[in-house]
């Protein structure tokens, strides 16, 4: 089935969109920008709320993640720092300062953490970080760039994907790597982004099988035993940009330049149906709901048909 995604425009920003981020109550969305700011907006009207502004980069500064309460932002800059600030009117509450760029960040489900993953060009680690005082309370080293670390739902553990090809699952309370999936690594393949399934059980990952691939893929497997379910190809030699879980976890949503979103059946990967975008956007993906950027403005609408 093809369709078109339900949308509410976002538009202000002077330069390109890179990242965004719906609030985890949904009545927000987060976004930031090469223009330097981080911008809020009602999620329902597309008003902006407030800027966020004062990052040294691209303001998306390799992401930025909501409280589970919706009440702030942790966002990252080129400063090895991570900013944490209001989300209600934009004050800035804490600069925590870290010893490598940090890459990617993800709120613990309880809202008390933050995992970071910090790289250079041939190492990184997965940091946990107490989010009221900044203090580091764990870091795990790895040899390889860290793409994106993400929370489990239940907060027990963490995964990381990593350009060496590996998915890692950590232990957030000291016990390092509980173990590692490796199904982009058997030609030296690369894992760059994740989402979990909302009971936690299946993992679905975004990579490529080697170096040498010009198509990316979407890997479905167990976490417990690290069994692949099904391998899916958005054909075309697509780049895909995100991936997502449906609350109910029977379905999961993928994105792909130019122009695609495709939905497809979570347990057996079949397709459900697809949206097609203006040619140019980049896709961005939250659990339940369709993020489209386009080159200086959102389109938004929810997980389902037309």
């Amino acid at each position: 089935m093809e369709g078109q995604v339900p949308r509410v425009n976002f538009s202000g920003h002077t330069e390109g969109v890179v990242e965004a981020a719906w609030s985890p109550d949904g009545k927000y969305v987060a976004t930031g920008s090469s223009d330097k700011t981080v911008r809020v907006w009602d999620s329902g009207s597309g008003r902006q709320l407030f800027s966020h502004s004062g990052y040294h980069t691209d303001a998306y500064s390799k992401g930025f993640t909501w409280s589970p309460d919706s009440r702030r932002i942790a966002s990252t800059d080129e400063d090895n720092a991570i900013h944490i600030w209001d989300a209600t009117n934009g004050d800035n509450e804490r600069v925590i300062h870290l010893s490598l760029d940090p890459s990617s960040l993800s709120w613990s489900p309880d809202g008390t953490r933050l995992a970071v993953a910090n790289s250079n060009s041939s190492a990184g680690m997965v940091q946990i970080v107490e989010a009221a005082s900044g203090n580091v309370l764990y870091t795990y080293k790895e040899d390889t760039f860290l793409n994106q670390v993400v929370w489990s739902p239940d907060g027990k553990r963490i995964a990381s994907a990593s350009e060496d090809g590996a998915v890692s699952i950590w232990d957030p309370t000291g016990n390092g790597s509980t173990l590692i999936y490796k199904g982009y690594q058997k030609n030296h393949g690369v894992a760059r982004y994740l989402a979990w399934s909302p009971d936690g059980k299946r993992i679905a990952s975004i990579g490529r099988s080697s170096r040498t691939d010009h198509e990316d893929t979407v890997q479905v497997w167990e976490v417990a035993n690290q069994h692949l379910l099904y391998d899916y190809y958005p054909g075309y030699g697509r780049h895909v940009t995100g991936v997502a879980w449906s609350p109910d976890g029977k379905r999961i949503a993928m994105s792909a330049d130019p122009d695609l979103i495709q939905v497809w059946n979570a347990d057996i990967g079949h397709p459900i149906y697809s949206y097609y975008g203006s040619s140019g956007w980049g896709l961005i993906l939250q659990t339940g709901h369709l993020i489209a950027q386009s080159l200086s403005s959102l389109q938004v609408g929810t997980m389902s048909p037309s």
